[in-house]
Parts: structure tokens; C-alpha cells; sequence
């Protein structure tokens, strides 16, 4: 389900959000099964994109995170193993991403990428027009 637009907002916000904040995780909630393919949206220039209108992403700092992993009523072990990971992944290179979809949810680390948060940041930052529909 998760596209290379997606990644790339991921990347984005996981970035933005640790320039902001520090460390922490992309939460991705997806709201409701929907066929994509029939969502579109056009930009100024006239090119049409992908609009996904139940995808949402944020970023939580670790100081927040606790609450999160709680509320999801995970195991207290498990929530250190997860505050561990963020203790040591390398911004630069990694994200920690949860993905929720209604009561369901997997926390992904994704590893030495190949292209890393702060290009995806500055890609997006720069085709900006492109990416805005999905950052409302």
C-alpha cells in the first residue's frame, strides 16, 4: 500500500521532525481501506497526482511516544525495546515508522535507505506543489 510517495513524505516528516524535536517515530495512521487508483488530484500545472485522503502522517517525540505505545495497550517490555531503537537509530539513515490501521498496528525500522530523510526532505521541499494535497 505504501508507494514511493509515501515514502518520501515519510522521510520527510520523520526529518522535519527531528530538526524540530530530536528523536521520536513517524506514526502513519491509515483510516479506511479505499481504491486508490480512483483518487486523484491536479495541480496548478495540470499534472494530476495520487490523492490519499486517509493517509495521515505525524511525528512523536520520544517524550510522547510512552503515551502512544500505551494508549495501544502494548506490553511495557515492548515499549522499552521500542524507546531503545529510537535511543540508537541514526536519524540521518533510519526511521522508525508505526503504521496504524484501524485497531491494527507494526512498528517498521527501516535501515541504511537508500535515499536518506534529509534528501527526501529537501526533494520534497523542493516540488513542494506536488506534495502539498498530502500535507494539509
Amino acid at each position: 500500500m505504501l508507494n514511493f510517495t509515501s515514502f518520501l513524505l515519510i522521510s520527510y516528516t520523520a526529518w522535519k521532525g527531528f530538526l524540530k524535536s530530536g528523536r521520536g517515530a513517524v506514526i502513519c495512521n491509515i483510516n479506511n481501506a479505499v481504491d486508490f487508483s480512483r483518487i486523484t488530484f491536479t495541480t496548478i500545472t495540470g499534472k494530476k497526482i495520487l490523492l490519499d485522503e486517509t493517509f495521515n502522517l505525524h511525528f512523536v517525540t520520544k517524550a510522547r511516544l510512552t503515551a502512544y505505545l500505551t494508549e495501544w495497550i502494548l506490553y511495557p517490555k515492548e515499549i522499552t525495546q521500542i524507546l531503545a531503537a529510537i535511543d540508537t537509530y541514526n536519524p540521518q539513515k533510519d526511521i522508525i515508522l508505526f503504521i496504524k490501521f484501524n485497531s491494527d498496528f507494526e512498528v517498521n525500522i527501516l535501515n541504511n535507505l537508500v535515499i536518506s530523510p534529509p534528501e527526501c526532505y529537501q526533494y520534497v521541499c523542493r516540488r513542494w506543489e506536488e506534495f502539498l494535497p498530502y500535507l494539509l
